[in-house]
Protein backbone atom coordinates (compact mmCIF):
# COMPACT_ATOMS: atom_id res chain seq x y z
CA UNK A 1 0.00 0.00 0.00
CA UNK A 2 1.01 3.29 -0.90
CA UNK A 3 0.39 6.84 1.10
CA UNK A 4 -1.24 8.95 -0.49
CA UNK A 5 -0.64 12.69 -2.03
CA UNK A 6 -1.10 14.09 1.47
CA UNK A 7 1.72 11.39 2.84
CA UNK A 8 -1.30 9.63 4.59
CA UNK A 9 -2.31 5.83 4.37
CA UNK A 10 -5.47 5.37 4.26
CA UNK A 11 -7.91 2.21 5.09
CA UNK A 12 -11.64 1.77 4.43
CA UNK A 13 -13.59 -0.63 7.05
CA UNK A 14 -17.07 -1.73 6.18
CA UNK A 15 -19.70 -3.11 8.51
CA UNK A 16 -22.92 -4.46 7.23
CA UNK A 17 -25.05 -5.73 10.25
CA UNK A 18 -28.43 -6.90 11.23
CA UNK A 19 -31.11 -5.33 14.03
CA UNK A 20 -32.54 -7.50 16.86
CA UNK A 21 -35.60 -8.27 14.17
CA UNK A 22 -32.82 -9.66 11.92
CA UNK A 23 -33.31 -6.59 9.55
CA UNK A 24 -29.96 -6.29 7.63
CA UNK A 25 -29.44 -2.27 8.77
CA UNK A 26 -27.65 0.62 6.33
CA UNK A 27 -23.82 -0.22 6.06
CA UNK A 28 -21.70 1.71 8.55
CA UNK A 29 -18.18 2.43 7.11
CA UNK A 30 -14.87 3.78 8.84
CA UNK A 31 -11.95 5.37 7.11
CA UNK A 32 -8.65 5.26 9.10
CA UNK A 33 -5.33 7.66 7.45
CA UNK A 34 -2.34 6.68 8.90
CA UNK A 35 0.56 9.21 8.93
CA UNK A 36 4.30 7.48 10.24
CA UNK A 37 6.80 10.44 11.32
CA UNK A 38 4.18 13.42 10.77
CA UNK A 39 1.57 13.42 13.28
CA UNK A 40 0.99 17.52 12.85
CA UNK A 41 -0.80 16.38 9.43
CA UNK A 42 -3.24 14.80 10.85
CA UNK A 43 -3.45 17.63 13.99
CA UNK A 44 -4.19 20.04 11.42
CA UNK A 45 -6.64 18.00 9.76
CA UNK A 46 -8.74 17.90 13.02
CA UNK A 47 -8.11 21.33 13.17
CA UNK A 48 -9.75 21.78 9.69
CA UNK A 49 -12.99 19.52 11.02
CA UNK A 50 -13.35 21.56 14.58
CA UNK A 51 -13.80 24.73 12.35
CA UNK A 52 -16.49 23.45 10.08
CA UNK A 53 -18.92 22.42 12.94
CA UNK A 54 -18.79 26.47 13.15
CA UNK A 55 -19.98 27.01 9.47
CA UNK A 56 -23.50 26.75 8.51
CA UNK A 57 -22.67 23.16 6.33
CA UNK A 58 -25.08 20.59 7.33
CA UNK A 59 -23.42 17.92 9.62
CA UNK A 60 -24.42 15.40 7.00
CA UNK A 61 -22.38 16.87 4.45
CA UNK A 62 -19.16 15.84 6.24
CA UNK A 63 -17.73 12.76 7.97
CA UNK A 64 -18.03 12.26 12.25
CA UNK A 65 -14.30 12.59 13.60
CA UNK A 66 -14.31 10.33 16.34
CA UNK A 67 -11.22 11.24 18.30
CA UNK A 68 -10.45 14.75 19.13
CA UNK A 69 -6.45 13.97 18.93
CA UNK A 70 -4.73 11.66 16.57
CA UNK A 71 -3.92 7.78 18.15
CA UNK A 72 -0.14 7.66 18.36
CA UNK A 73 1.79 4.50 18.74
CA UNK A 74 5.25 4.70 18.57
CA UNK A 75 6.08 7.11 15.30
CA UNK A 76 2.60 5.93 13.82
CA UNK A 77 -0.69 8.31 14.22
CA UNK A 78 -3.99 8.24 12.77
CA UNK A 79 -7.77 9.41 12.75
CA UNK A 80 -10.89 7.59 12.32
CA UNK A 81 -13.56 9.31 10.27
CA UNK A 82 -17.29 7.20 10.14
CA UNK A 83 -20.02 7.56 7.82
CA UNK A 84 -23.65 6.76 8.29
CA UNK A 85 -24.48 4.61 5.23
CA UNK A 86 -22.52 3.34 2.14
CA UNK A 87 -21.44 5.76 -0.77
CA UNK A 88 -19.73 5.99 -3.56
CA UNK A 89 -17.05 8.96 -5.17
CA UNK A 90 -18.48 11.39 -7.26
CA UNK A 91 -16.48 9.66 -9.78
CA UNK A 92 -17.67 6.82 -10.05
CA UNK A 93 -21.40 8.19 -9.73
CA UNK A 94 -20.96 10.25 -12.96
CA UNK A 95 -19.06 6.65 -15.01
CA UNK A 96 -22.68 4.93 -13.80
CA UNK A 97 -24.48 4.32 -16.44
CA UNK A 98 -27.60 3.77 -14.11
CA UNK A 99 -27.44 7.60 -12.98
CA UNK A 100 -28.75 9.97 -15.47
CA UNK A 101 -28.11 13.56 -16.56
CA UNK A 102 -31.36 14.65 -14.54
CA UNK A 103 -29.94 13.29 -11.42
CA UNK A 104 -26.45 14.48 -11.77
CA UNK A 105 -27.88 18.00 -11.90
CA UNK A 106 -29.59 17.54 -8.45
CA UNK A 107 -26.42 16.24 -6.90
CA UNK A 108 -24.73 18.99 -8.21
CA UNK A 109 -26.71 21.60 -7.25
CA UNK A 110 -26.80 20.42 -3.47
CA UNK A 111 -23.26 20.17 -4.05
CA UNK A 112 -22.92 24.24 -4.78
CA UNK A 113 -25.33 24.64 -2.29
CA UNK A 114 -22.98 23.25 0.30
CA UNK A 115 -19.78 25.01 -1.43
CA UNK A 116 -21.23 28.51 -0.52
CA UNK A 117 -21.95 27.45 3.67
CA UNK A 118 -18.64 26.16 3.08
CA UNK A 119 -17.00 28.92 2.18
CA UNK A 120 -18.20 31.43 4.20
CA UNK A 121 -17.59 35.61 3.47
CA UNK A 122 -15.07 36.49 0.86
CA UNK A 123 -12.31 38.50 1.92
CA UNK A 124 -11.29 40.58 -1.23
CA UNK A 125 -7.43 40.99 -1.92
CA UNK A 126 -5.41 42.80 -4.70
CA UNK A 127 -2.99 40.39 -6.29
CA UNK A 128 -0.63 39.27 -9.35
CA UNK A 129 -2.93 36.24 -9.32
CA UNK A 130 -0.34 33.82 -11.66
CA UNK A 131 2.85 34.76 -9.23
CA UNK A 132 0.28 34.82 -5.64
CA UNK A 133 -1.06 31.54 -6.33
CA UNK A 134 -0.03 29.58 -8.83
CA UNK A 135 3.33 29.88 -10.35
CA UNK A 136 5.05 26.16 -9.63
CA UNK A 137 8.25 25.33 -7.35
CA UNK A 138 11.37 23.99 -8.40
CA UNK A 139 10.28 19.98 -7.53
CA UNK A 140 7.03 20.38 -9.20
CA UNK A 141 9.42 21.91 -12.35
CA UNK A 142 12.18 19.49 -12.49
CA UNK A 143 9.46 16.48 -12.70
CA UNK A 144 7.22 17.84 -15.54
CA UNK A 145 10.45 18.84 -17.80
CA UNK A 146 11.41 15.54 -16.88
CA UNK A 147 8.00 14.33 -18.55
CA UNK A 148 8.89 16.52 -22.28
CA UNK A 149 12.54 14.85 -21.94
CA UNK A 150 11.27 11.09 -21.65
CA UNK A 151 8.63 11.42 -24.19
CA UNK A 152 10.45 14.47 -26.73
CA UNK A 153 10.52 12.07 -30.19
CA UNK A 154 6.54 10.75 -29.76
CA UNK A 155 5.52 14.60 -28.18
CA UNK A 156 7.65 15.88 -31.48
CA UNK A 157 5.88 13.79 -33.84
CA UNK A 158 1.92 14.60 -32.68
CA UNK A 159 2.33 17.78 -31.78
CA UNK A 160 3.56 21.63 -33.25
CA UNK A 161 6.85 22.76 -32.41
CA UNK A 162 5.90 26.22 -31.58
CA UNK A 163 3.29 24.53 -29.42
CA UNK A 164 5.12 22.70 -27.60
CA UNK A 165 8.49 25.07 -26.86
CA UNK A 166 5.61 27.53 -25.38
CA UNK A 167 3.92 25.18 -23.06
CA UNK A 168 7.54 23.92 -21.98
CA UNK A 169 9.03 27.34 -21.40
CA UNK A 170 5.90 28.42 -19.78
CA UNK A 171 6.13 25.67 -17.05
CA UNK A 172 9.88 26.13 -16.98
CA UNK A 173 10.26 29.80 -16.34
CA UNK A 174 6.90 28.94 -13.80
CA UNK A 175 5.01 31.51 -15.98
CA UNK A 176 7.34 34.24 -16.62
CA UNK A 177 7.49 33.90 -20.23
CA UNK A 178 4.11 34.93 -20.66
CA UNK A 179 3.73 38.37 -19.35
CA UNK A 180 0.32 38.97 -19.87
CA UNK A 181 -0.55 36.16 -17.74
CA UNK A 182 2.42 36.70 -14.60
CA UNK A 183 1.46 40.43 -14.68
CA UNK A 184 -2.11 40.12 -14.72
CA UNK A 185 -3.62 42.00 -11.47
CA UNK A 186 -6.96 42.35 -10.21
CA UNK A 187 -9.27 41.99 -6.79
CA UNK A 188 -9.64 38.17 -6.11
CA UNK A 189 -12.71 36.83 -3.98
CA UNK A 190 -10.62 34.93 -1.55
CA UNK A 191 -12.70 32.16 1.03
CA UNK A 192 -11.63 29.32 3.32
CA UNK A 193 -12.19 26.52 0.22
CA UNK A 194 -11.42 22.97 1.02
CA UNK A 195 -8.30 23.26 -0.86
CA UNK A 196 -8.53 19.72 -2.55
CA UNK A 197 -11.71 19.50 -4.35
CA UNK A 198 -11.89 16.27 -6.68
CA UNK A 199 -13.97 14.01 -7.62
CA UNK A 200 -12.07 11.07 -5.20
CA UNK A 201 -12.84 13.90 -2.29
CA UNK A 202 -16.69 14.30 -3.37
CA UNK A 203 -18.68 11.27 -2.03
CA UNK A 204 -22.62 10.51 -3.04
CA UNK A 205 -24.54 9.10 -0.46
CA UNK A 206 -27.07 6.11 -1.16
CA UNK A 207 -29.83 9.08 -0.96
CA UNK A 208 -28.33 11.22 -3.56
CA UNK A 209 -26.36 13.67 -0.62
CA UNK A 210 -22.85 14.97 -1.50
CA UNK A 211 -20.22 14.48 1.38
CA UNK A 212 -17.08 15.74 1.54
CA UNK A 213 -14.01 14.27 2.76
CA UNK A 214 -10.46 15.08 2.89
CA UNK A 215 -10.03 18.45 4.49
CA UNK A 216 -6.60 18.68 5.19
CA UNK A 217 -5.85 21.46 2.46
CA UNK A 218 -8.32 24.13 3.56
CA UNK A 219 -7.35 27.16 3.98
CA UNK A 220 -8.11 30.82 2.61
CA UNK A 221 -7.42 30.80 -1.09
CA UNK A 222 -9.09 32.42 -3.91
CA UNK A 223 -12.91 30.53 -4.65
CA UNK A 224 -12.05 29.51 -8.28
CA UNK A 225 -9.16 27.12 -6.79
CA UNK A 226 -12.26 24.79 -5.71
CA UNK A 227 -14.41 24.77 -9.07
CA UNK A 228 -11.35 24.44 -11.51
CA UNK A 229 -9.64 21.85 -9.53
CA UNK A 230 -12.59 19.94 -9.73
CA UNK A 231 -13.21 20.86 -13.56
CA UNK A 232 -9.91 19.87 -14.27
CA UNK A 233 -10.09 16.83 -12.74
CA UNK A 234 -13.76 15.96 -14.85
CA UNK A 235 -12.10 16.41 -17.71
CA UNK A 236 -9.01 14.38 -17.17
CA UNK A 237 -9.85 12.07 -14.94
CA UNK A 238 -13.78 10.91 -14.56
CA UNK A 239 -14.06 10.57 -18.67
CA UNK A 240 -12.42 7.41 -18.45
CA UNK A 241 -12.82 4.86 -15.69
CA UNK A 242 -9.18 3.44 -15.92
CA UNK A 243 -7.21 5.94 -16.45
CA UNK A 244 -4.31 4.26 -17.36
CA UNK A 245 -5.50 2.14 -20.29
CA UNK A 246 -4.74 3.17 -23.90
CA UNK A 247 -6.72 5.91 -24.84
CA UNK A 248 -9.95 6.08 -26.95
CA UNK A 249 -8.98 9.10 -29.67
CA UNK A 250 -12.03 9.71 -30.73
CA UNK A 251 -12.89 10.76 -27.49
CA UNK A 252 -10.13 13.15 -27.47
CA UNK A 253 -11.36 14.50 -30.38
CA UNK A 254 -14.92 15.25 -28.82
CA UNK A 255 -12.94 16.97 -26.28
CA UNK A 256 -11.33 19.11 -28.57
CA UNK A 257 -14.69 20.41 -29.73
CA UNK A 258 -15.53 21.19 -26.29
CA UNK A 259 -11.78 22.84 -25.86
CA UNK A 260 -12.39 25.15 -29.00
CA UNK A 261 -16.22 26.22 -27.67
CA UNK A 262 -14.96 27.54 -24.78
CA UNK A 263 -11.55 29.09 -25.99
CA UNK A 264 -13.30 31.01 -28.42
CA UNK A 265 -16.72 31.93 -26.51
CA UNK A 266 -17.18 33.82 -22.90
CA UNK A 267 -15.78 30.66 -20.88
CA UNK A 268 -18.35 31.61 -17.65
CA UNK A 269 -21.74 31.87 -19.90
CA UNK A 270 -21.14 28.78 -21.87
CA UNK A 271 -25.04 27.32 -21.94
CA UNK A 272 -25.73 23.65 -22.34
CA UNK A 273 -27.32 24.60 -25.45
CA UNK A 274 -23.31 25.67 -27.38
CA UNK A 275 -22.30 21.67 -26.39
CA UNK A 276 -24.97 19.31 -27.16
CA UNK A 277 -23.20 17.71 -29.90
CA UNK A 278 -20.77 16.69 -26.98
CA UNK A 279 -23.49 14.02 -25.60
CA UNK A 280 -21.16 11.03 -24.86
CA UNK A 281 -19.69 13.33 -21.51
CA UNK A 282 -23.16 15.54 -21.15
CA UNK A 283 -23.44 14.35 -17.31
CA UNK A 284 -19.54 15.52 -17.02
CA UNK A 285 -20.33 19.05 -19.00
CA UNK A 286 -23.45 19.55 -17.48
CA UNK A 287 -21.51 19.16 -13.98
CA UNK A 288 -19.14 21.45 -15.39
CA UNK A 289 -21.92 23.98 -16.53
CA UNK A 290 -23.48 24.10 -12.91
CA UNK A 291 -20.68 24.63 -11.26
CA UNK A 292 -19.35 27.75 -13.49
CA UNK A 293 -22.91 29.23 -12.92
CA UNK A 294 -22.31 28.93 -9.01
CA UNK A 295 -19.23 30.44 -9.67
CA UNK A 296 -20.32 33.46 -11.33
CA UNK A 297 -23.53 33.82 -8.76
CA UNK A 298 -21.62 33.30 -5.56
CA UNK A 299 -18.44 35.46 -6.11
CA UNK A 300 -19.40 38.62 -9.16
CA UNK A 301 -16.13 39.45 -9.31
CA UNK A 302 -15.07 36.29 -10.66
CA UNK A 303 -13.97 36.71 -14.55
CA UNK A 304 -12.63 34.97 -17.33
CA UNK A 305 -9.36 35.38 -16.73
CA UNK A 306 -9.03 34.59 -13.51
CA UNK A 307 -10.60 31.60 -13.83
CA UNK A 308 -8.44 30.54 -16.53
CA UNK A 309 -5.67 30.86 -14.68
CA UNK A 310 -6.56 28.62 -12.10
CA UNK A 311 -7.88 26.01 -15.03
CA UNK A 312 -4.61 26.83 -16.51
CA UNK A 313 -2.28 26.24 -13.46
CA UNK A 314 -4.33 22.64 -11.95
CA UNK A 315 -3.86 21.43 -15.93
CA UNK A 316 -0.34 21.45 -16.27
CA UNK A 317 -0.18 19.59 -13.04
CA UNK A 318 -1.67 16.69 -14.81
CA UNK A 319 1.61 16.32 -17.21
CA UNK A 320 2.95 15.09 -13.58
CA UNK A 321 0.57 12.76 -12.75
CA UNK A 322 1.75 9.32 -13.52
CA UNK A 323 -1.71 7.87 -13.63
CA UNK A 324 -3.04 9.89 -16.67
CA UNK A 325 -2.30 8.44 -20.23
CA UNK A 326 0.52 9.59 -22.33
CA UNK A 327 -2.59 9.95 -24.84
CA UNK A 328 -4.57 12.47 -22.09
CA UNK A 329 -1.63 14.33 -21.74
CA UNK A 330 -0.96 14.95 -25.24
CA UNK A 331 -4.21 16.77 -25.36
CA UNK A 332 -3.24 18.22 -22.20
CA UNK A 333 -0.89 20.15 -23.65
CA UNK A 334 -3.24 20.82 -26.29
CA UNK A 335 -5.42 22.27 -23.75
CA UNK A 336 -3.04 23.88 -21.80
CA UNK A 337 -1.73 25.70 -25.17
CA UNK A 338 -5.17 26.89 -26.06
CA UNK A 339 -5.36 28.89 -22.34
CA UNK A 340 -2.12 30.93 -22.99
CA UNK A 341 -3.21 31.90 -26.35
CA UNK A 342 -6.24 32.85 -25.06
CA UNK A 343 -4.08 35.74 -22.91
CA UNK A 344 -3.11 37.11 -26.70
CA UNK A 345 -6.38 38.11 -27.13
CA UNK A 346 -6.37 40.59 -24.15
Amino acid sequence: MSPGRSGCYVVKIISKSKNESGATMLPKWWVVKISKGNCQILEDEISNYNELIKTPLPREAFPKLLHSKPIVYSDLSAIVLEFENEAQTFKDYLNSEEITKAQTNIVTKQLAEYLTKLYGDPIKKLSQVWKDYYSFKGKVIVYIESFFKLNKNVLASILDNQMLNRVSQFISSSGKSEEKIFNYRKDIDTRVVHGDLNSRNVLVRSDGKPVFIDFALRKQSPVTIDIAKLERDLIFRVCDADTKSEFDWNSIVKWREFDKLYNTSEVLNLKESDINSLQSYEKIISTILVLRNHLIGMSSGTDDKEYMLALLHYSILVLGNSEISLQKKVYCIEYIYNIICKFDQS
